[in-house]
């Protein structure tokens, strides 16, 4: 598996453009603090034609072990 860390301003409007999918679903797993965050990547992934999925988890430590 291959992969790659992008961090620059405005990546949520590229994403899109740099993934590519076919016949592929997209999970997005974030918490509630960063619920508005998790939202409007979902959203752009919609727009662009992606099947994506937001899991939103609560805000802790406790949500970070399996």
């Amino acid at each position: 598996m291959k992969a790659a860390i992008l961090i620059q301003p405005g990546i949520f409007k590229k994403i899109p453009k740099l993934v590519k999918s076919e016949g592929v679903s997209f999970a997005i797993i974030t918490d509630s603090h960063l619920e508005s965050l998790g939202t409007e990547l979902l959203n752009g992934m919609k727009a662009a034609g992606f099947k994506v999925h937001l899991l939103v988890l609560p805000f802790g430590e406790h949500t970070k072990s399996l």
